[in-house]
């Protein structure tokens, strides 16, 4: 009597293939580097320390950041 006996090779195929895909998925990974002038750096942190104050127009602002960051990362991805 095999060990395989009731699975159907395919979705072993299947099974193995998405492991193999998680493995190499767990591999990956992005790197972003940002070029700040030191007047920029000044300015996002006063953003972030407003934000956290809880001021909503710094708060959009610095989600544009985060947007040009998604941005960066969705193109690394479909590279991939």
């Amino acid at each position: 009597m095999s060990d395989l006996e009731g699975f159907d090779p395919k979705d072993i195929e299947d099974l193995n293939a998405r492991a193999e895909r998680i493995v190499q998925d767990s591999e990956t990974y992005y790197e972003i580097s940002l070029l700040v002038s030191h007047a920029g750096a000044e300015e996002f942190m006063e953003l972030y320390e407003q934000a956290v104050d809880g001021q909503m127009a710094p708060l959009m602002e610095l989600m544009g950041i985060i947007h040009i960051l998604a941005n960066s990362l969705t193109i690394a991805m479909s590279d991939d």
